[in-house]
């Protein structure tokens, strides 16, 4: 069997794979939806039924069977509401009566938590009664949503890609390939917008039947209480808002918001009380597994497509047989560094992005999407200029620290005896919180720290110290890799000390002196620890001001926005670092 033979095999396997995640992500997005709408629901009415009949409110009469049954009866007659529910009063069922009894077992999970628990493919929601951990009864809803539209097309898509990839696979660098390729990319294509629409529309309808549901439910049991404060009513319905909120309505047209509820995206309803009073019943968040199945569905059957690229430029292989492996294997090296960027690196940065064009609360989570409305308040905020204004004067110990470490390491070099090379080596392993205190406990005495118009130097030169200490041993391990020979050579033509130090020394440090400069701006514009320790009277910085607004304010979107901002600045600076002092810089230098 030839190679071209085995990469056609393995290009239909990948092409059926990637197809087959790509339609398990969307029908796992369906199913996942339905779930959410069967223990949302499932919630609402637990609550609704103990709200309406006060079976959990301590002191009240014992609970008469026939008057929960009328209410239960009740609820199920609601128009516009119609989910598939069951409500047991104990164990025996009251909306459907010949229906077997609810187990003892199930009736004991459910008690244990408060939330509602998925088993045997339905949501149960505990009703509890007047003494803790005991059930009055519980609440069983089935998944019931409309037939999803975009069914019929996804099966029929499903088939066309398949077929074009496979025969695409059976036709890798034969004649008339690419257009086989062509179709198998157009199908594929069609088929994962196809499946990210049929991945949001159903999360989207189950959010919205969940919405107009929970609404009739509010809106009968607050036609019970015709004189109590919409306030007052939005904090005793709370629970029937399951793991959305209740809040009360301000906008200036509710009538108009309700009848556009559910065609946007986390659009809330307006709920009418009457007498004027309006609630708006906001639905939760979107999930971060709604996001990841939808990106796969999307773009899982692409991945044949370009896996069949790849396996049409590894079968083309004939001039050098062995680069394929050589390719492979270089990639394999490679992987895990890509992975720990990734992970590390890219991921964080996409998150921070995420986080920042979104309403992001340390306590509430994630919320609607904003856009740039966070950097904007970022931006018009004074103390974020202050901070940034302090942060470039404290910046300018650097250069400073970058001349004074060259001194010295040339000063080590000329007297290098070891007791000097580890006195000046040693500084980079003390602490930097063990170094801000020792300097606040000696500057004490002064009030140097207390003071503002002295402490932003203050911290500028402990940090220089702290910076000559991380550059003496760079710039020693830069003077070692001159040769000795181009000093000699300078020396014998007659240069001087500055000359030797301007025609050989310093051009040969360039680089690394570059580098040094660059990332001494970047150590020293996220300084936090030093600030820190050094008393309550520093200098707020850009760190600090950032950990303020991310858990001192709980505004986690207003610091990812300035953190996007900070780093957008941070680039500036480099590339006009790299413009200015880079002149010349080689890799041979």
């Amino acid at each position: 069997m030839t190679r071209l033979t085995v990469f056609r095999w393995v290009g239909g396997v990948v092409t059926v794979a990637t197809l087959a995640s790509a339609f398990a992500a969307t029908t796992g997005s369906r199913r996942f939806a339905e779930r959410r709408y069967a223990e949302r629901t499932a919630a609402s009415a637990a609550a609704y039924l103990t709200l309406v009949t006060s079976t959990s409110r301590v002191g009240a009469p014992p609970l008469d069977p026939a008057s929960f049954l009328r209410r239960v009866r009740a609820l199920v007659a609601l128009p516009d509401w119609s989910p598939d529910v069951e409500v047991y009063l104990g164990t025996a069922p009251l909306v459907h009566a010949t229906d077997p009894s609810l187990p003892l077992s199930t009736i004991a999970m459910v008690a244990a938590r408060t939330q509602p628990q998925w088993i045997e493919g339905a949501a149960l929601a505990p009703i509890p009664g007047p003494v803790p951990g005991r059930l009055v009864g519980v609440a069983r809803v089935r998944p019931h949503l409309p037939v999803d539209p975009f069914a019929p097309w996804l099966l029929a898509l499903l088939g066309a890609t398949a077929l074009a990839g496979v025969l695409a696979s059976a036709q890798l660098r034969r004649r008339r390939w690419g257009w086989w390729l062509a179709a198998y990319a157009v199908a594929a294509l069609a088929f994962g917008g196809v499946a990210v629409g049929a991945a949001n529309t159903g999360m989207r309808a189950a959010t919205v039947q969940w919405l107009r549901e929970t609404g009739v439910l509010i809106e009968d049991a607050g036609s019970r209480l015709p004189r109590t404060p919409t306030s007052t009513i939005a904090r005793t319905f709370s629970a029937l808002a399951a793991d959305g909120h209740l809040v009360v309505d301000t906008s200036s047209d509710p009538v108009l918001e309700r009848a556009l509820a559910g065609t946007r995206p986390g659009s809330p309803l307006p709920i009418w009380l009457g007498g004027g009073r309006w609630l708006s019943l906001v639905p939760p968040p979107d999930e971060w597994a709604v996001a990841a199945r939808d990106a796969i569905a999307g773009t899982a059957a692409l991945a044949g497509v370009l896996a069949l690229v790849a396996f049409s430029w590894g079968a083309r292989d004939r001039a050098r047989p062995g680069q394929t492996e050589e390719t492979i294997s270089a990639w394999m090296f490679l992987a895990p560094a890509g992975v720990h960027l990734t992970a590390l690196t890219v991921a964080p940065l996409a998150l921070l992005v995420y986080v920042a064009l979104h309403r992001w609360d340390l306590l509430g989570g994630g919320g609607k999407f904003v856009g740039w409305e966070n950097l904007v308040a970022i931006t018009t905020r004074g103390d974020t200029w202050t901070a940034l204004g302090r942060t470039a004067l404290f910046t300018l110990h650097v250069p400073v620290a970058t001349g004074l470490a060259l001194a010295l390491a040339l000063a080590a070099r000329r007297a290098a005896t070891r007791l000097v090379r580890v006195l000046l080596v040693a500084p980079p392993f003390a602490s930097v919180a063990a170094v801000g205190l020792a300097w606040r406990n000696g500057l004490t005495a002064w009030g140097w720290l207390d003071r503002p118009e002295t402490a932003l130097w203050m911290l500028a030169g402990i940090a220089a110290v702290l910076q000559v200490g991380y550059q003496v041993p760079a710039f020693l391990a830069g003077l070692d890799r001159i040769p000795e020979a181009l000093w000699e050579a300078a020396a014998l033509d007659g240069a001087g000390p500055w000359s030797r130090f301007r025609r050989v020394t310093e051009p040969l440090l360039r680089p690394l002196t570059l580098s040094i400069l660059v990332t001494g701006v970047v150590v020293a514009v996220q300084v936090f620890t030093l600030p820190r320790v050094t008393g309550p009277h520093a200098p707020e910085l850009a760190a600090p001001l950032l950990y303020r607004h991310g858990w001192g304010e709980g505004r986690l979107d207003l610091a990812a926005a300035f953190a996007l901002l900070l780093t957008v600045l941070l680039v500036i600076v480099g590339v006009l670092q790299v413009r200015l002092w880079g002149r010349g810089v080689t890799d041979e230098a």
